[in-house]
């Protein structure tokens, strides 16, 4: 993130390419943060942190201060601190061989929690669509989930909107009991919700052996299996959530998604203007 903000600021600002660097440099002593911080306010400044860093690398390199030019591929730079120990005369950089956002595309994010909620949120919605449930006819819910889930999904049972953003069985009841999520179903009210923390504890999130042999990948598939005190079980699976560039949002769901975030802060209005 702070590398990411740090290239912005320095193609803003006009910077040289001896500032350019020197901005990358400054940035390889800056940047950090841990996923075990999900779960509470700090995820969120992981992302706020790393613009703020970012932009300041860049004003602090715009205004002279320097950094070595190999501060990222040197010995006991960042690229080697931060990756498996490697002798220092067989260290092998392919920078410049592989842009993310040129060869695979932007990330949008159709919800506001995180992401590995994801694509159970659009295959439940899907279903939910197609045949409206309500809280008492479910019996008991499974969610597999591959072996990320416990470390991004680790709020199990939680107690306000920030812990909600990592919790699958908020996600899930949030969406049969509330109806959609989105910016406002993020609110301690609703989370404390009598009918939302009876349900949560329905959901049984674990990792699904399938999903187990495909390691620690990060797009979040999901085996389901919802239970009915019918006795009538149905099963749902998701490999990839709307929103990658495999899988766009359709131009009215990023629409919405916009609306959503915008028109609380700036009125329905502006949002309509800024939106066209």
């Amino acid at each position: 993130g702070v590398f990411g903000t740090a290239t912005v600021g320095a193609l803003l600002l006009g910077l040289n390419e001896d500032e350019f660097t020197n901005a990358l440099a400054i940035a390889a002593t800056r940047a950090f943060g841990v996923r075990a911080n999900f779960g509470s306010q700090t995820k969120a400044l992981h992302a706020g942190l790393a613009a703020q860093s970012g932009l300041e690398c860049a004003l602090l390199a715009k205004h002279g201060i320097t950094g070595r030019d190999n501060a990222i591929e040197a010995l006991d730079g960042y690229a080697q601190c931060l990756a498996d120990p490697i002798e220092a005369d067989k260290v092998t950089i392919d920078f410049c061989e592989f842009w993310d956002l040129r060869e695979t595309g932007l990330v949008i994010k159709q919800y506001p929690c995180c992401s590995g909620t994801h694509p159970t949120l659009d295959v439940w919605d899907d279903f939910l669509n197609e045949r409206a449930l309500v809280p008492d006819e479910i019996e008991s819910i499974y969610a597999g989930v591959s072996l990320l889930g416990p470390r991004e999904l680790s709020c199990h049972h939680p107690v306000n909107c920030v812990q909600a953003k990592f919790s699958l069985e908020y996600a899930i009841a949030a969406r049969l009991i509330h109806g959609e999520v989105g910016v406002g179903t993020f609110t301690d009210e609703k989370v404390l919700d009598p009918r939302i923390q009876s349900f949560m504890k329905k959901v049984d999130m674990r990792i699904d052996p399938e999903l187990e042999k495909l390691g620690f990948i990060g797009t979040a598939p999901i085996r389901m299996r919802v239970k009915l005190i019918t006795g009538e079980t149905i099963s749902l699976a998701n490999d990839l959530a709307m929103g990658n560039p495999e899988k766009p949002l359709t131009p009215a769901k990023f629409e919405k998604k916009f609306m959503n975030c915008v028109v609380p802060g700036a009125g329905n209005d502006a949002a309509k203007r800024w939106w066209r």
